[in-house]
Parts: C-alpha cells; sequence; structure tokens
C-alpha cells in the first residue's frame, strides 16, 4: 500500500436492542442527535474518512439488530472487522449483563483478530446509572479491550476520542507494536444531565 492510498477500517457495533448503537454511529458521522429514532431493522453502514498522524484512514462503521432472531445476521457482519466495539447502556443492567454473549461471538468469529472496544452509552443519564464505570472498566480490562463512557445524546468529543483510540490501537497491532489498552474516556460528573435516552436506527451509507 503506498502512502497516498487510504486505508479501509471495518469497524461493527453490536449489543442489545435500544443501547443507542445507532445514535453513537450518527453522533460521530455527522455530529447529529435524533430523540424519535426507532430501532434499528435492517443492516446498514456509513462511510468516515478520518486522520491521524497525517495519514488518512477511511472507517466503514457497521451498524448491527440487536435482536435475539437477527443475532446470527450480527454474526455474519463480523467477517473481516478490524474494530468490534460492544455497547451497553449504563442505565440498563441486563444491557451489560448481555455483553458476554456479545463478547462471545466476537470471540467466535475472530477470535483476537480485531481491536475490541467496550462502550457505556447514555453517560448523560448519572443519576440513573446502575452500572457502575469500575464495573464496566473491570468487564473491558479483564478481556484486553478499550473502555469509555460516552452519551451519544450530549457529547461527540469522548466518541471522538474513544474511535481515536481504537484507530490507533489498530494502526499499532499492524504494526507489530505493543498496544496499550489503558486509554479510558469518562464524562466529567459536573455537567448538568438530562434524562433522556438514546437509541434508534441509522441511514445506510455516507460520504
Amino acid at each position: 500500500m503506498s502512502d497516498d492510498e487510504i486505508q479501509e477500517i471495518k469497524v461493527i457495533l453490536l449489543g442489545e436492542t435500544a443501547v443507542g448503537k445507532t445514535s453513537i454511529i450518527k453522533r460521530y458521522y455527522d455530529d447529529t442527535f435524533d430523540t424519535n429514532e426507532v430501532t434499528t431493522i435492517s443492516m446498514s453502514y456509513v462511510d468516515k474518512i478520518i486522520e491521524l498522524n497525517k495519514k488518512k484512514y477511511k472507517l466503514i462503521i457497521w451498524d448491527t439488530i440487536g435482536q435475539e432472531k437477527y443475532r446470527s445476521i450480527s454474526k455474519l457482519f463480523l467477517t473481516e472487522a478490524k474494530i468490534v466495539i460492544l455497547v451497553y447502556c449504563i442505565d440498563k443492567k441486563d444491557t451489560f449483563e448481555n455483553l458476554d454473549f456479545w463478547y462471545n461471538l466476537y470471540k467466535e468469529e475472530l477470535g483476537d483478530e480485531a481491536i475490541l472496544g467496550i462502550a457505556g452509552n447514555k453517560a448523560d443519564l448519572l443519576l440513573e446509572q446502575v452500572v457502575p464505570y469500575q464495573e464496566g472498566e473491570k468487564f473491558a480490562n479483564e478481556r484486553g479491550a478499550i473502555f469509555a463512557e460516552i452519551s451519544a445524546k450530549e457529547n461527540k468529543v469522548t466518541i471522538n476520542n474513544f474511535m481515536n483510540d481504537l484507530v490507533k490501537a489498530y494502526i499499532a497491532k499492524n504494526k507489530g507494536e505493543k498496544i496499550n489498552n489503558n486509554n479510558k474516556v469518562k464524562l466529567g460528573e459536573g455537567n448538568n444531565q438530562k434524562k433522556e435516552g438514546c437509541c434508534g436506527k441509522s441511514k445506510s451509507k455516507g460520504k
């Protein structure tokens, strides 16, 4: 690959229905958020070109369906993924408890070939938080994953930082360098928090 060639990186988000996978993608892609989003019922993706260390990368970011009856479809789309992000809601314990299923799906299909991220979404709902930051962090550390609490509703910066950390880890792994999984992003607890969640369905292709 020449220096001018843009490397493509397949990214896929996995998690239960209504954890906000689509909203995370939309916030990252074009900095928008729709409180009226509906549950994703089909696989879709967006393209986003980013630049790190003066080199451009094209992220192909896939949204998936969380419903149980479609989980085999989600597994098919894991093929050739370079970055996998498992998403849960900090205000819904069951979405965190079900991460083991998604983690096992990822391991079964990709082994240790992909970079793994764990994202606790809806970090704007601190007053309703039932999955402590430390619990999500522990889950990630035990699986060698990069961890972040993010808010698709209120904060694009934490999502950008999280995605950059994942891409940097992928680049390092490609170069045979040691990967540092201690990158953790957390929303400041001093921010004014609102009590609305985020979930929904994404449009398909992007830029």
